[in-house]
Order: structure tokens, then sequence, then C-alpha cells
């Protein structure tokens, strides 16, 4: 499986749905974007130890979106220190 491919996508957008959340096929795409920024940058700078496109899915993407429901969608919300862009990037992007 790589970051990106239709059963990486899959995995995001079922792991969402056991959860309540849905995803559109733009969110997902813009989350596999930003993957595989992060698999080539962690090349050089070291960005996490999760390096496994499924893992990148299941702890990165999903950990950081489960929370979503219970941010409004309106007003500020701080994000200190993400390592990577977690959870800011993917919460932006379902928002």
């Amino acid at each position: 499986m790589r970051i990106g491919s239709p059963e990486w996508i899959a995995l995001l957008v079922e792991g969402c749905a056991q959860h309540g959340i849905a995803i559109t096929p733009r969110q997902a795409a813009f989350m596999a974007d930003h993957g595989r920024f992060l698999s080539d940058w962690n090349r050089k700078f070291n960005l996490t130890a999760i390096t496994e496109p499924r893992q990148i899915a299941v702890k990165h993407y999903l950990d950081a979106i489960l929370p979503a429901p219970w941010i409004p969608c309106q007003g500020p919300l701080l994000d200190i220190g993400t390592g990577g862009g977690f959870p800011g990037i993917p919460l932006k992007i379902m928002r």
C-alpha cells in the first residue's frame, strides 16, 4: 500500500465512517497530498517515527480527525507544537 492509493484512501474513509465522521473524496485527497509531502520530508528531517503508509493513515490522520465532531466550525483553535502538521492540518482539511 502507498499513501494516496485507493486502498489508503479507503482505509481513511472507512475508519472515519466507523466513528460516524463523513470525509469527502476531496478531503481524503488533500490528506494524501499532505501524507506524501510528510513522507518525502521525513526522509530529510525525521518528522515522525511512523513511516508505514497504513500506520500513517491510522495513527496520524484518523487520530487527528476523530475529535473533529467536538470542535466548533467557527472560532479560534490553538494547536501548539504540531509535529509534521498533526493534528492541525487534518483538522483544517476537515473544516
